[in-house]
């Protein structure tokens, strides 16, 4: 059994997914975060979607399966960083506030890349 979830990861992922460093330059991580948090992130989005797509997962392309990792990866990781609620402040460009948008379903955005090959249901 793995020490860490950078072992986990490692472990399971190492080979043909989403790497560290990539996902780290993806949400814009700072170096301050260490590999076994951001690992821990990028573990449960690997779950996450595998999960989701069950026995069809043979289905999706690489390509896409990386894209919703990374997807989920960045809800997970900016949920962790805003309120206990989910709740994400939006804002322009120039810096003007938006609107507060709950987030609930890390999954959100990975949906419309994975349900072409895993249907619906």
């Amino acid at each position: 059994m793995a020490d860490t979830y950078l072992d986990t990861y490692t472990e399971l992922y190492g080979i043909g997914g989403v790497d560290l460093q990539e996902f780290r330059t993806f949400v814009g991580a700072t170096s301050k975060k260490s590999d076994d948090e951001i690992a821990r992130v990028l573990l449960l989005s690997y779950e996450l979607v595998n999960r989701f797509c069950g026995t069809r997962i043979a289905k999706v392309p690489q390509t896409v399966l990386n894209e919703a990792v990374l997807q989920v990866g960045q809800a997970l990781y900016f949920r962790e960083r805003d309120a206990s609620d989910g709740r994400q402040n939006q804002y322009s460009t120039d810096g003007e506030y938006l609107s507060t948008l709950p987030r609930k379903d890390v999954m959100y955005f990975a949906y419309p890349l994975l349900r072409p090959f895993v249907g619906w249901f």
